[in-house]
């Protein structure tokens, strides 16, 4: 957002030269992007990034009969946290509805609190944020066809999320943290792992481009219509605990043919496998892969 400072002082033929604390000293600032009104009595710092988070700035104020005198510093602070408000609509397109007034970005950190008086829902095909905090008695859905999320990093779920509407892409390079919950789309793309954090249903199509997807303890259940799409020794199903991926309707008058599951149990062991079932009653197949060889 923007930010800014104002000094005052009284005396004639004043003069001001507003200074940024940094590894030398305090240095002059100049009227040059971010800064603006540096050599004026207000200091304007124009879309400020967390880069800028922490520095001190103060001010020297001169005059025609008296030497020149320093303003006390003051510390600029920068969250890369928005607060959802819900105060114009349920729209996440609509900057009224965040606490800073801007539609969060790939580096936001969004955070759902209690008691505003709407919830958001993603309107739009380009949703994205860093981490995802859902509070306890809040919610977010979709609307309209179409819309996605994407996440650069954790989402963390104490109230409800519903994707059952829309697609949500995990693109994150480090360990993310998925929310249990049904999703229409689910995409995983860039390095790092993908780990549940609850039972997960897809029911439109699973997309593993990069990425290895954790179960742990939890089931991800592919649903009736559901296909998996992509899967590579690059990105699989992980089934390193206790879960499995349980794949539903799965022979006459369901999914016939071959279904392909991408699954593994070490990040060094990709075996694919698949179940063919075309002469049988549909049925749900829960399946695992476990390191180490049984009698």
């Amino acid at each position: 957002g923007t930010a800014s400072f104002s000094v005052g002082a009284i005396g004639s033929g004043l003069s001001y030269q507003w200074q940024v604390h940094t590894s030398a000293g305090y240095v002059k600032l100049a009227s040059f992007s971010p800064y603006s009104g540096a050599t004026s009595p207000t200091l304007i710092i124009t879309n400020a990034t967390t880069a800028l988070n922490g520095n001190q700035y103060r001010c020297v104020v001169s005059g025609s009969c008296a030497p020149s005198v320093i303003s006390g510093s003051a510390t600029l602070g920068v969250t890369n946290t928005s607060q959802w408000t819900g105060a114009v609509s349920t729209d996440w397109s609509n900057p009224n509805n965040w606490g800073c007034g801007v539609v969060p970005t790939a580096t936001t950190n969004v955070l759902i609190q209690a008691g505003v008086p709407r919830m958001p829902l993603v309107d739009i095909p380009n949703a994205i944020c860093d981490s995802l905090t859902i509070s306890l008695g809040t919610s977010l859905g979709f609307v309209g066809g179409g819309n996605v999320l994407e996440l650069k990093g954790s989402a963390f779920n104490s109230g409800s999320f519903d994707a059952s509407n829309g697609k949500v892409v995990f693109s994150g390079t480090g360990q993310q943290l998925m929310p249990g919950g049904t999703y229409q789309e689910l995409f995983l793309t860039n390095y790092g792992d993908k780990e549940m954090s609850g039972n997960i249903v897809v029911t439109d199509s699973l997309n593993l481009e990069n990425g290895m997807l954790v179960v742990g303890d939890n089931t991800l259940y592919i649903g009736d219509a559901a296909t998996i799409w992509g899967g590579s020794s690059n990105s699989f199903i992980l089934t390193n605990g206790l879960g499995a991926v349980a794949e539903q309707n799965v022979g006459i008058g369901g999914k016939v043919g071959p279904v392909y599951i991408p699954i593994g149990a070490l990040r060094s062991s990709y075996t694919p496998m698949s179940i063919d079932n075309s002469a049988g009653t549909a049925d749900t197949f829960k399946v695992c892969v476990y390191d180490g060889v049984y009698r």
